[in-house]
């Protein structure tokens, strides 16, 4: 199918969001029990204040995707394809995407496979950060003209005009692959209309249709998801830490 004709199909993304404070001993047990050799590395070279979201973050990618593609959890092979983007080993249809900030850990994927190669997925995640200065670095990022809208805010407004700005940024460059300290100051960032919590771009010239969202699904915590491939987005997030009852694979 070709991309353009994905402009008016409408793509259901699922949303987990979760607090690795909410992680008791007890399910944290079970949540290493579903990990590779690979990804228990990576939690146990950390500090132990960091533990809790890494095996979060790992976890939870295992129990949702698995239950998606009826597989165990520890049997999935997470890979990075050529432009950075996660990936299921044997299941390339299946677009998904990860994110971290402070305590918090969202995962995004796609409740049907991927119609085409063209559709790609980010999901961002941004903590208020008290004492940034966030109009410097709108000016830095996104450019003078940014900076100035920022500086014309109070400061509540400011702080979450440069979140919704930056998990937009960071989701799109996510949804297509990249890095994003290579497009800051750039007129290649998607722009933000004022007082718009979504939004959609129309097929153009070599380019897929796309489709965007911004929530506030807690105070002070902003989570941004770019669709690329769709000029619909519906989202349905979540909240909380995945209960059902699972059994780990053993070794």
């Amino acid at each position: 199918m070709p991309a353009f004709l994905l402009a008016g199909a409408a793509m259901d993304v699922r949303v987990r969001l979760c607090r690795a404070g909410d992680l008791d001993a007890a399910l944290a047990r079970r949540y290493y029990a579903v990990l590779d050799g690979a990804d228990r590395e990576r939690v146990d070279r950390l500090p132990p204040e960091h533990r809790a979201s890494m095996l979060l973050a790992r976890g939870l990618v295992r129990i949702e995707l698995a239950r998606v593609l009826g597989r165990a959890p520890r049997a999935l092979r997470v890979e990075r394809g050529p432009l950075g983007k996660p990936a299921v080993a044997g299941a390339p249809q299946l677009r998904f995407n990860l994110s971290h900030s402070g305590d918090w850990v969202a995962l995004a994927w796609l409740a049907r496979p991927a119609p085409t190669p063209a559709v790609g997925l980010g999901v961002d995640l941004e903590c208020a950060r008290p004492g940034r200065d966030v109009v410097r670095l709108a000016a830095r990022c996104f450019g003078e003209a940014e900076g100035a809208r920022v500086a014309a805010l109070p400061l509540a407004a400011a702080a979450a005009r440069f979140r919704d700005r930056w998990t937009l940024a960071e989701a799109w460059v996510k949804a297509r692959g990249g890095s994003l300290a290579r497009v800051l100051g750039t007129p290649a960032l998607p722009q933000l209309p004022e007082a718009a919590r979504r939004g959609r771009r129309p097929a153009a010239a070599g380019e897929a249709p796309a489709s965007w969202q911004l929530l506030t699904p807690a105070p002070g915590l902003t989570l941004a998801l770019w669709l690329e491939g769709s000029s619909v987005l519906r989202s349905r997030v979540s909240l909380g830490l995945p209960l059902r009852r699972w059994l780990p694979v053993r070794a």
